[in-house]
């Protein structure tokens, strides 16, 4: 699909028994890359924007992130998604309410990771996510 996510390198799985199974997956690691959670500073407004518009992307392909959160969201060279194991891909024409709350759940890891920042902060930080998620 062409979305940012990092190089899948081996993967396995192994079933147990007709209902229970264990998955795997190696990831190509992603140079400098590090978690959303440490932006958390006026400077790193574009970087929230740029996640923003990141999430928007997957969510326009259909994409559902089940652990959508400040770790699963990776910026380096580029915004990256990570962590699909629960992920799967929306049916077409799917009222959109999946997306909000994903968003959601996401703005409830912000306020979890970050709650020692100043509330102000936090809610530019997040604006600035919304901004980026909205833009056309």
């Amino acid at each position: 699909m062409g979305l940012p996510v990092p190089e899948p390198v081996a993967a396995g799985f192994w079933r147990y028994t007709p209902l229970f199974y264990q998955a795997s997956i190696i990831i190509r690691r992603i140079p400098g890359a590090k978690p959303l959670a440490e932006f958390a500073s006026e400077a790193s407004l574009d970087a929230w924007r740029a996640a923003g518009a990141c999430v928007c992307r997957f969510h326009k392909a259909g994409v559902y992130h089940a652990d959508l959160n400040l770790m699963n969201i990776l910026v380096s060279d580029q915004v990256y998604l990570i962590d699909f194991d629960r992920g799967k891909i929306m049916p077409a024409g799917n009222s959109g309410d999946w997306q909000a709350a994903n968003i959601r759940r996401l703005e409830r890891s912000l306020n979890k990771c970050l709650a020692n920042l100043d509330a102000g902060l936090r809610a530019r930080l997040w604006g600035a996510f919304l901004e980026g998620y909205r833009a056309p």
